[in-house]
């Protein structure tokens, strides 16, 4: 799937190259700080097939941690909250963000149990960017999935950003790991942050710093 911004030359689709008014990709420089879990990283080519598109990188966060650019710029985001045991699924926001230049600090929201509540949720958080909390009911920040009153409506919402659709925010007995599914009797899962960049553009990263995903 093609991500599209409106740009002042209107709407163009996010490829590797710079985006009139917006600027370039950031490049990123590390991913770990050497504690907690290492991040997982996807490198792949969105064409059909895995060729003849545009060579991207996604590192993504099961656990907090920091990520360093040269000097800011944009990047592909998804970011998602915690869903809890009450049916209640973790709200997810697909967005463009503009890296700041100093380390940003990456928070991934925890599971939450039934006791606490369907309308409760705790946010992810990349720098001073973050997924939402709150009201979750309407799971993954649209009436598309986690409402438990609507037993149609816990579908969770798809994304692409890893190269492979994976379905977040989406109500179940079996929450997925780091999927924001809200629980059906049973404890929510956990967030989740990732962003994707260019390939060229994560060329420099230690392999040290993450774990490589096929």
């Amino acid at each position: 799937m093609s991500i599209h911004v409106k740009t002042a030359a209107g709407w163009q689709v996010l490829g590797p190259g710079e985006l009139p008014g917006l600027g370039g990709w950031a490049e990123i420089t590390s991913v770990w700080d050497g504690s907690g879990a290492k991040p997982n990283r996807y490198a792949y080519n969105d064409g059909p097939g895995g060729s003849g598109g545009f060579d991207w990188v996604a590192f993504e966060w099961t656990d907090d941690g920091e990520l360093r650019t040269d000097a800011g710029g944009l990047m592909d985001a998804l970011l998602v909250s915690g869903g809890n045991g009450a049916g209640g699924a973790g709200l997810a926001h697909r967005t463009t963000l503009n890296a700041t230049q100093a380390p940003m600090t990456v928070t991934v929201s925890i599971s939450l149990p039934i006791a606490a509540g369907a309308f409760t949720s705790v946010a992810s958080f990349l720098g001073p960017f973050n997924s939402g909390s709150g009201r979750v009911y309407g799971g993954a920040g649209s009436t598309l999935g986690g409402n438990m009153n609507d037993s149609s409506n816990r579908v969770g919402v798809t994304y692409d950003i890893t190269g492979t659709d994976k379905v977040y925010g989406e109500v179940s007995g079996s929450p997925k790991p780091n999927s924001g599914d809200g629980g059906i009797s049973t404890d929510g899962a956990a967030g989740v942050v990732i962003v994707r960049v260019p390939a060229a553009q994560a060329a420099g990263v230690d392999p040290n710093e993450y774990v490589d995903v096929p």
